[in-house]
């Protein structure tokens, strides 16, 4: 597991650390560096696999570093659990025992809306970022049995598929999901209630790979699931259902980063800190700001009861209704 990220010289941060718990959530107003914390590790993950870091679309080294910095060289440096070092800067990166880099599961914001069909490719079971692969890496998750407090009553068992379908129907009820692949033609397509997807609106297929990634996280020893915007065109009440479902692959063995905007899907966390004993340890939560064009981290955490343990939160953290609700005279 992940537990801690320094990023120095990068982009929006001066010299931030962030401490990883099971959950982390990252949250702030937009272009507050959210998103750069969650291009640090996929650099660091095209690393481990042994290819240039930088993503493409991002520029060079000199576009991702602060110019405002004294420390001069980016550099980004993640611990693990079994206090092993992965160091990333130019000319001088190190994966120290790479074996032991999580397996990345990562779900876009920029995934793929409803679409006739998604290319399918048998020589591999990754989904891609996009959501693209995603039924070809739920056949390939067909015999794997998924952990007890994961499976619905309904589910039909406790395999892969039945669970996913089952948590497809909590997130928006009485919608029967299938799926069916032409592995000759590598062509793959979902329907919901037998109609395609394009009958059926944004919202399932937006959400159908983030609730395969979460399952995944759950069944894969040693992996890392990060979801930006896991809430987006989803109804306030299937966003504390996606809350529920965080927790209890979180509380099943899945180290989860969500990078999120909403008040519902947090607040849903919140209900579930209450409902369940020790969860409140299990999450961290990080507000991050600019402050004079520079990101600064601050860590939220909870009680038990699902209240703050902050004495002041920051502003603007999750309280837009109470700042914009006229005061009572």
């Amino acid at each position: 597991m992940i537990t801690q990220i320094n990023l120095k010289a990068y982009k929006s941060f001066v010299d931030e650390t962030l401490a990883l718990n099971k959950l982390t959530i990252l949250t702030g107003l937009n272009s507050s560096g959210k998103s750069s914390v969650i291009q640090a590790i996929r650099m660091m993950n095209r690393l481990r696999k042994k290819t240039n870091f930088l993503l493409p679309g991002y520029g060079d080294i000199k576009e991702i570093t602060n110019d405002s910095s004294a420390q001069g060289t980016m550099c980004i440096k993640i611990k693990n659990d079994e206090d092993n070092e992965f160091l990333l800067k130019e000319g001088a990166s190190e994966l120290g025992k790479d074996s032991h880099f999580p397996k990345l599961i990562h779900i876009a914001a920029g995934r793929f809306g409803p679409r006739v069909n998604i290319m399918s490719y048998d020589t591999w079971h990754d989904m891609e970022e996009t959501g693209e692969n995603v039924l070809t890496c739920i056949d390939s998750l067909g015999e794997i049995h998924v952990p007890k407090c994961l499976v619905p009553d309904d589910a039909q068992t406790d395999l892969f598929p039945h669970v996913l379908k089952e948590w497809m129907k909590i997130i928006s009820p009485s919608v029967d999901f299938e799926y069916y692949i032409n592995h000759k033609a590598d062509i793959s397509y979902s329907t919901f209630n037998q109609h395609r997807a394009k009958n059926v609106g944004f919202g399932l297929s937006y959400t159908l790979p983030c609730i395969v990634a979460l399952l995944q996280g759950a069944v894969t020893p040693n992996s890392l699931v990060i979801i930006e915007n896991p809430e987006a065109h989803l109804h306030a009440k299937a966003q504390y259902d996606m809350a529920e479902l965080i927790g209890k692959c979180v509380e099943a063995g899945a180290q989860v980063i969500i990078e999120t905007h909403s008040d519902h899907l947090f607040d849903g966390l919140r209900a579930y800190t209450k409902q369940h004993a020790g969860f409140n340890e299990m999450m961290n939560c990080y507000w991050l700001e600019l402050t004079e064009g520079n990101t600064k981290a601050t860590l939220i955490r909870l009680h038990e009861n699902g209240r703050y343990k902050n004495a002041d939160l920051p502003e603007n953290f999750m309280d837009q209704f109470r700042i914009n609700m006229p005061k009572q005279p």
